[in-house]
């Protein structure tokens, strides 16, 4: 991986940790696309088809909708770590991860009932 790469990989990592970079998901079930000025960047992680390997992706878009340039690595490639690491930091950024824990745990340390009872579903055909 170019150092410039390293370097953008870093910035989007920072970016997103400190909640400054929103993420919105695609069609695709794990990638997510962060929608810049001039043009956008997908991360995917995915299983292939082929051999069963785990990849994880970086696609950079222009603002025509082209793929202008893309890292994919898979695991136990050198650099897979890093893009790895920022997928999941992406994810976790987007479903909101630490801050439904936080909430789960004030909850938790409240005097009030946690939790709700679910009416029972009916299981007749009419």
């Amino acid at each position: 991986m170019s150092p410039e790469y390293k370097t953008f990989i870093t910035k989007l990592k920072d970016k997103t940790k400190s909640k400054m970079a929103i993420w919105n998901k695609t069609s695709r079930e794990d990638e997510f696309i962060l929608k810049m000025a001039e043009g956008s960047v997908t991360v995917d992680n995915w299983e292939n088809d082929n051999d069963g390997a785990n990849c994880t992706d970086l696609r950079i878009w222009n603002n025509k909708g082209e793929v202008i340039d893309n890292l994919t690595y898979v695991s136990g490639s050198p650099d897979y770590r890093e893009l790895k690491d920022l997928h999941e930091i992406v994810k976790r950024s987007y479903f909101k991860i630490e801050d439904t824990l936080e909430s789960f745990i004030k909850e938790l340390d409240s005097k009030r009932v946690t939790g709700k009872e679910e009416p029972e579903e009916d299981d007749l055909p009419f």
